[in-house]
């Protein structure tokens, strides 16, 4: 009763939605939500698939139409775009959701990367399962996954997305990382203003010995990984400021200690 009950207000607004879909490619796409990765920095790096279904989607929901504009003119991808961020009004998001229940394929881009993961996106998933509608995962780039490949450390962590920009509230968010990264490795973005501050926080609680990784630029040109000491990477940030994007791995407190065997035994 609650499901038809829901179809029913979805279906007053399918019309509000259809106008959106304009694009008129041949479509062979499954009614749906796509979760569409998208490069985090080389163009080349998309998918095959991950084009095939920008260009084939009725509707391409973006953090930002301008970014998505680039890779769109690029892989000659002609389907129509609106925003989507973390302000999106619920209306919006049922008036998305209801399109696809009425048939249409919806894919969901962030600026780059994978969608969702520290972007915007959350709402419009939950409640396209919550209505019923296919999601579909379309795979491929991530920050997240990128630096910890390159780093060196353990294959198990933990994922903070941004850490605060409060002091107060960024030294608790890193005390509370601290007590669980024994065996673990802890992964966050971090703003090239706040990186060395964030550094010298990290420095106090882990300890100056602590292996750590900064990436930077992943993927562009001038993409460079810093692995060493926390430290080690302070003197570096201090002598010459960090530029660009940074994605921050601290290794576990006890690497240091562990053997190559151990790494994937951990619990």
């Amino acid at each position: 009763r609650y499901q038809n009950m829901l179809l029913g207000t979805s279906i007053k607004l399918r019309r509000g939605v259809r106008s959106l879909n304009t694009s008129a490619n041949v479509r062979n796409l499954h009614s749906g939500l796509y979760v569409v990765s998208t490069p985090i920095g080389n163009m080349d790096d998309i998918s095959p698939r991950a084009i095939k279904v920008l260009q084939e989607a009725n509707l391409l929901c973006c953090e930002d139409t301008r970014e998505t504009g680039k890779l769109s003119s690029k892989f000659g991808i002609n389907t129509k775009r609106i925003s989507f961020h973390d302000g999106t009004s619920s209306d919006k998001i049922r008036r998305i959701v209801d399109s696809i229940l009425s048939g249409d394929a919806v894919a969901l881009v962030s600026d780059a990367g994978t969608p969702v993961v520290s972007d915007p996106g959350n709402m419009l998933v939950a409640e396209a399962h919550e209505l019923g509608a296919t999601v579909y995962t379309v795979p491929g780039p991530s920050a997240v996954t990128a630096a910890l490949s390159i780093a060196g450390f353990n294959s198990k962590f933990i994922f903070e997305t941004f850490l605060p920009q409060h002091k107060t509230k960024r030294r608790r968010a890193l005390r509370e990382l601290y007590s669980i990264s024994e065996k673990r490795s802890v992964i966050f973005f971090e703003s090239k203003h706040r990186i060395l501050e964030t550094l010298q926080e990290i420095e106090k609680l882990w300890g100056p010995d602590n292996m750590i990784a900064l990436a930077r630029e992943l993927t562009k040109e001038y993409e460079e990984t810093f692995r060493g000491t926390v430290s080690a990477l302070i003197e570096r940030c201090t002598e010459q400021p960090i530029l660009g994007e940074c994605t921050v791995v601290i290794a576990p407190r006890n690497f240091g200690k562990m053997k190559i065997h151990d790494w994937n035994d951990q619990l």
